[in-house]
């Protein structure tokens, strides 16, 4: 039973703003509570971006700009600093742009995350992302089937990434982190392959570590069929459109202003 909440989640946060002296700009849920696929025994994953004092940056001494906490036994918090957050924005990085869409966030500056959303979307690399899916899905897959059996987390592993696919081939934009508004979505119209699917992300709640391979059969099928498809064709997507220094530039600047109540400071 996991002692930790909301409540708690947050009170830890504060904690760590005041002995790292920052501000954390937004915190949130990845992985399986993001996903809705946690049980009951799932660890909490929470990711956030922070920002330190205007002094701290001003230096010409590299510095540490990732903070790791442990949550006393179970899944770490880790943060970005802003910086760093900003750069793997510029490269499409998939798992911030999953954390910037996460739908259960503990602490969010509106202004600066409705910037940060606004140019993640201009900067947006279709090729980017789906190369991510695509060496996670394939990764994931030679490790979840044993004999008669599939791992079912190791499954999951492969049908979210590859939906993600599916929904920037079909949207041009960053997928929804759900699985299920991913699953009734792209899987409209595949009856078999949506109630395995669906079957699958049940079993994950419901704190299942296998399944028997032959429930999983068409899922399969349909799986190792967007993974080729996709590494076939992932030279056809855009790029990262690069530039916008300016814009990122600013916006670093904007936040620092706005957290530190700088007067006068450009």
């Amino acid at each position: 039973m996991h002692l930790w909440d909301r409540k708690g989640i947050v009170q830890k946060l504060k904690e760590i703003e005041r002995k790292e002296n920052i501000v954390i700009v937004y915190a949130c849920e990845l992985g399986s509570r993001a996903v809705g696929t946690a049980s009951a025994h799932s660890d909490y994953d929470v990711r956030f971006l922070y920002l330190r004092p205007v002094e701290w940056y001003l230096s010409v001494m590299e510095k540490k700009d990732v903070l790791v906490y442990p949550l006393e036994g179970q899944e770490d918090m880790s943060g970005w600093d802003m910086i760093k957050a900003l750069r793997l924005m510029q490269k499409s990085n998939p798992t911030l742009l999953e954390c910037l869409n996460s739908p259960i966030r503990y602490i969010e500056h509106g202004a600066i995350l409705e910037q940060l959303r606004r140019l993640a979307g201009m900067l947006f690399s279709p090729k980017a992302c789906i190369h991510h899916y695509v060496k996670m899905a394939a990764r994931n897959d030679r490790q979840a089937w044993e004999q008669d059996q599939v791992q079912v987390k190791r499954l999951i592993q492969v049908l979210r990434p590859m939906l993600a696919c599916g929904w920037i081939e079909r949207f041009s934009d960053m997928p929804p982190v759900p699985l299920r508004a991913l699953t009734e979505t792209l899987l409209g119209g595949e009856d078999i392959v949506r109630a395995e699917a669906l079957e699958l992300l049940e079993a994950k709640r419901a704190g299942s570590r296998t399944l028997p391979a032959v429930r999983m059969q068409s899922l399969r099928h349909y799986l190792t069929e967007q993974i080729g498809h996709y590494e076939h064709t992932i030279r056809e997507y855009r790029a990262a459109p690069g530039g916008m220094e300016s814009e990122v530039d600013a916006l670093f600047r904007a936040a620092l202003k706005e957290i530190w109540s700088l007067e006068g400071w450009t």
